[in-house]
């Protein structure tokens, strides 16, 4: 709670959103584990202007309910989306009202707040657990397509195959007393898709590392080749772990480790990312970012540091709104800055 009323007396004003910029734009890593890389404004924004330092200029105005009225911006936007945020994003679309809406669907079955229960439907199958406050626990979906070949590959020609390719997630969501996610684990037909994100918070409910295990983690070579199946068919329950089928489906290495530290205020101050350690080992901090703050409590500063130089990389400024403003980054050269300036006018 604390955490939440910091974050409501920085950015007070309403959140207006707009579409994703790159990185050339904009690279603040105030962003919050369980959002998108998409830059958004704080405030009631009019117009926002960039003179970025590689010469490329950007304009774009608003009305007064945050919809964009003009962008000149013509290149293509770059939209990433990391694969931890996008289950995170499966997880709010499960708990969302099914749009089916119709309970009379012969389909479909629904608990009280409308959230899709099981789906049958031809070569498709969706089962999904809530808890009591309407949380995911558990996603299971199964689907199959017919496919035909042609037994000459290299001429495509007659006589052909049919054959059925199934495919299938498992999802699994776990909380803690305070109802704030403490674990995901995703599973996927392809192996190399597989995603387990582990997150770990204060007394305050901050959240304070997170632990990624992805295909640099994942023993695929001691997975069987119906692992998947072999999960879903199983009577999956909230205690479950793939190590209880497969003791040695995740490597020993370390997996990948962010960390934050908070003031007193339960405000971000530091951002420690960790390299990853297949083999094994301590893994070494491969980036480092700061927060300064104004004796109001208003974010202030980011800096960025090169951890392999000892250096400061680079220092984002904000407004008191909690915008960017201003971005300087240190050259390749090590001398000559690069310097971004944002120009912000609000309602």
């Amino acid at each position: 709670m604390k955490r939440i009323l910091t974050l409501l007396l920085l950015f007070a004003s309403a959140h207006v959103a707009i579409s994703q910029i790159s990185g050339d734009w904009h690279s603040s890593c105030y962003h919050n584990p369980f959002t998108d890389y998409s830059m958004k404004l704080e405030g009631n924004v009019k117009s926002w202007t960039m003179t970025s330092s590689n010469d490329k200029n950007r304009t774009m105005t608003f009305d007064k309910n945050g919809k964009i009225i003009s962008d000149n911006f013509k290149g293509t936007t770059q939209t990433f989306i990391p694969p931890d945020f996008m289950v995170y994003k499966l997880k709010i679309d499960l708990e969302k009202p099914s749009p089916l809406k119709k309970k009379e669907d012969s389909l479909s079955t629904f608990n009280n707040r409308m959230q899709l229960l099981e789906r049958h439907a031809p070569n498709y199958h969706e089962q999904n657990s809530f808890d009591d406050s309407g949380k995911i626990l558990i996603h299971q979906q199964s689907f199959s397509t017919t496919e035909t070949r042609a037994w000459n590959s290299i001429h495509h020609a007659e006589p052909t195959y049919t054959y059925t390719v199934k495919t299938g997630t498992l999802a699994l969501f776990k909380y803690n007393k305070l109802g704030s996610l403490t674990e995901i684990s995703y599973f996927n037909s392809n192996p190399d898709h597989n995603l387990r994100m582990v997150y770990i918070y204060d007394e305050n409910n901050n959240m304070i590392q997170t632990n990624r295990y992805d295909s640099y983690n994942i023993a695929t070579q001691n997975k069987p080749d119906n692992y998947l199946d072999t999960m879903m068919q199983s009577e999956v329950d909230t205690t479950f772990a793939v190590e209880k089928y497969y003791p040695k489906y995740w490597n020993v290495g370390q997996p990948a480790v962010n960390k934050w530290k908070y003031n007193t205020k339960n405000q971000k101050i530091e951002y420690n990312a960790y390299g990853y350690k297949p083999n094994g080992g301590t893994a070494i901090i491969s980036f480092i970012s700061k927060w300064e703050y104004d004796e109001k409590g208003r974010l202030q500063k980011e800096i960025h540091y090169d951890v392999w130089k000892n250096r400061i990389s680079k220092t984002i400024e904000f407004d008191h709104t909690g915008n960017v403003i201003k971005e300087t980054q240190l050259g390749y050269d090590g001398r000559n800055d690069k310097v971004s300036d944002i120009s912000i006018v609000y309602y």
